[in-house]
């Protein structure tokens, strides 16, 4: 579980007919078709990175101060363009592991729900340490 683009597939399960997920990233020039194929998704899926002059990359390949506040606006932004060029995206997959942090405030600003590398690691612990539900340990299963 090396991508939280392994989520797409099943996102994308979850939306109603003509609706699909979109992915911000880093760079989206780095994602190509055989990223989404390996990960089981359709290649097409709608991509926006963050700007190259923007706070991410000043931050990462800059060494700019961190300024959370900058960062949270250019991604919100990110995600804001990405549904106004495409409109059918109604849930939006983090796919670089620096924007965890900002996935509430986006999903607040959009109203959409947000998967990223968190939420795939969250599903996979709760399926590798599943509940003991009262009873389960008498029953027959």
């Amino acid at each position: 579980a090396a991508s939280s683009l392994m989520q797409l597939p099943m996102v994308e399960m979850t939306l109603g007919a003509g609706l699909r997920p979109g992915v911000i990233t880093y760079d989206a020039a780095s994602l190509g078709d055989d990223v989404f194929e390996a990960c089981g998704a359709d290649p097409s899926v709608p991509v926006r990175g963050v700007p190259s002059g923007g706070a991410f990359h000043a931050l990462i390949e800059g060494s700019a101060a961190y300024d959370h506040a900058a960062l949270e606006a250019e991604v919100i932004d990110v995600a804001r363009k990405l549904i106004a060029e495409h409109p059918s995206v109604c849930a939006i997959v983090l796919e670089c592991t620096n924007m965890p942090p900002f996935a509430q405030a986006i999903s607040a600003a959009l109203g959409l729900p947000v998967f990223d590398i968190l939420t795939l690691g969250e599903w996979l612990f709760t399926s590798t340490s599943p509940r003991i539900f009262r009873g389960a340990e008498q029953s027959a299963l």
